[in-house]
């Protein structure tokens, strides 16, 4: 890894997280990283068309990404149902978070929320690429594949978050 090294969560504190009572949208925002993986520019372009409700899958679009690859991430019945619910009356070309002054939220603003909520509920600031990093952590401690890790991040070599994760310890 490159530049500060990412924080990661507990599985006590991203519990936290998820269980706390906050607005919905911010939830699933959570929840979407947490789940997936995805980074901050992924998240803020999925459209509603990425989202297939029947096989519990989303889409991460290879158009503006790094390393140009679509990737399909099974999610959770549990985030499915919440993003139906949050995206029922929209049309399949609107991203799935809007804000009121723009088309999309921006990657700023999930920033705040994300750093916002965390500080609120588990006692410090966290950013999208440490909810990235706890999918990873979470995902090998879990005995995950590496190369299923990898793929479903869409990052070549986990090795040095891993690394990063022991050397922490």
């Amino acid at each position: 890894m490159t530049g500060n090294e990412a924080e990661y969560l507990t599985k006590k504190e991203i519990t936290e997280l998820l269980n706390s009572k906050i607005n919905v949208r911010d939830k699933i925002i959570i929840r979407l990283f947490y789940e997936t993986g995805c980074t901050l520019k992924e998240l803020v372009l999925i459209k509603i068309k990425d989202l297939d409700f029947k096989e519990n899958k989303i889409t991460i679009q290879a158009k503006n990404i790094k390393n140009n690859l679509v990737r399909k991430i099974i999610i959770s019945k549990t985030l499915t149902k919440k993003l139906f619910l949050h995206t029922q009356n929209n049309s399949s070309e609107k991203r799935i978070f809007e804000s009121r002054q723009e088309e999309q939220l921006t990657e700023r603003r999930v920033q705040q929320i994300i750093a916002s909520h965390s500080k609120q509920i588990i006692g410090k600031k966290i950013s999208p690429r440490d909810l990235r990093v706890t999918h990873i952590i979470h995902a090998f401690l879990d005995q995950k594949p590496i190369e299923k890790i990898e793929k479903t991040v869409g990052i070549r070599n986990i090795q040095p978050y891993i690394y990063s994760y022991f050397k922490q310890k």
